[in-house]
């Protein structure tokens, strides 16, 4: 009887600590994902940030996993863009040595929106040959889309990473 009383009492502090542990577990995860997500906040806000491709989807196509050398980085209402293109051009380009989307231009209709869980950032650029529309939606862990809307090619959607400049 006594040798069952003190299993049980075992089983009982053992399930305790582990719930106790689960817990504890569950609130490291919050507070580091609350935080994630404060640092992604200052960093959109700070116009000063670094859009880094880890796959492309282009209209009708499936997904395209690309190299992390492609980037687009805004800083203070300059846009730098370089990111590869797959899909139809309505127009083509004359230079065969510029297949991707490459920009090295002036921010206009600037716009940040943001929700609870995403925050969405509007804006528009052009060069001589053609004009953009990016919308950029990011999450509060870092992950963001970015689609990309064209006067003479098809829209096409990319899937990354954001991080501050320099890191």
């Amino acid at each position: 009887m006594k040798r069952t009383l003190i299993i049980v009492i075992s089983l009982l502090i053992g399930f305790m600590n582990m719930a106790q542990e689960k817990q504890t577990r569950r609130e490291l995860r919050r507070i580091e994902q609350e935080r994630v997500a404060l640092q992604v906040d200052s960093i959109l806000k700070s116009n000063n940030y670094t859009f880094t491709a880890r796959s492309a989807n282009p209209l009708g196509w499936s997904t395209i996993h690309i190299s992390p050398n492609y980037t687009l980085s805004v800083d203070s209402g300059q846009l730098n863009c370089h990111l590869p293109y797959f899909g139809r051009a309505y127009r083509a380009n004359l230079s065969s040595s510029q297949g991707g989307i490459i920009l090295d231009t002036k921010l206009t209709d600037y716009s940040i929106i943001s929700k609870k869980k995403e925050t969405q950032i509007n804006f528009k650029a052009s060069d001589t040959n053609d004009s953009y529309r990016f919308t950029l939606k990011v999450s509060t862990s870092g992950n963001a889309t970015l689609t990309i809307n064209s006067n003479n090619r098809q829209g096409i959607s990319y899937n990354g990473v954001i991080s501050g400049k320099g890191r």
